[in-house]
């Protein structure tokens, strides 16, 4: 049985966190387009952020979904200097923007703050690892259930609502919108889910979580 679905927890950020002031997003604002110019990079203190990308078809594709603690637009550490995705708010949130630079000169002078960044790439490695993982051994249905499971609990009160759409959580997931679409609402008469428009509300992260892995492969 896997320990975590398809959006494990971020690894603590107390090296950067309070470091500038976060600024205040809404849901649909755009930090930053694939193509951009990039000089900085992004640290989520709560709230979603989508990250997308545009393949040479024009199709977007989900590429993750950050959480509190998880950083974006990372890649100009590593000497990117234009964006190679799209990413967009998808709830109130609150956002640090650091300068490359800067992040760059303070990590010299603090081993802490470098390994806090290496231990962001592996936790991404693992998210990747996990998420062949579950599509390889899992169904859609089980899929659907953990990562909706997960990313209920970003949000405060007894019935969160997910703002994604069964697009985005199909993609998520390695499967097709109209095989998500039929799970979803199965799901929705089981009295497990609610769909709205560009959302799902969870009635019980736990309950999801537990009919998972409780179901057959």
């Amino acid at each position: 049985m896997a320990s975590s679905a398809l959006l494990p927890a971020q690894p603590a950020f107390a090296p950067v966190r309070g470091w500038c002031p976060p600024s205040t997003y809404s849901r649909g604002d755009i930090l930053f387009r694939q193509g951009d110019p990039a000089s900085s990079l992004f640290l989520v203190d709560s709230g979603l952020v989508r990250v997308t990308s545009q393949l040479a078809d024009r199709r977007e594709v989900v590429l993750r979904v950050v959480r509190a603690g998880g950083l974006v637009g990372d890649r100009v550490l590593l000497g990117d200097t234009t964006r190679d995705a799209t990413a967009e708010v998808l709830s109130p949130a609150a956002i640090q923007e650091i300068a490359a630079d800067d992040f760059l000169e303070r990590s010299r002078l603090s081993p802490d703050l470098w390994n806090w960044f290496t231990t962001q790439l592996e936790r991404r490695i693992h998210d990747v690892e996990q998420r062949l993982h579950l599509i390889s051994f899992y169904r859609v249905r089980q899929r659907l259930m953990l990562v909706l499971a997960d990313l209920a609990e970003s949000f405060p009160g007894p019935h969160p609502i997910v703002p994604l759409t069964q697009s985005d959580l199909a993609q998520l997931v390695g499967a097709t919108r109209e095989t998500a679409s039929t799970a979803l609402n199965d799901l929705e008469r089981e009295h497990c889910v609610r769909l709205g428009r560009g959302s799902v509300q969870v009635f019980d992260a736990e309950r999801l979580r537990s009919l998972a892995y409780g179901e057959p492969a």
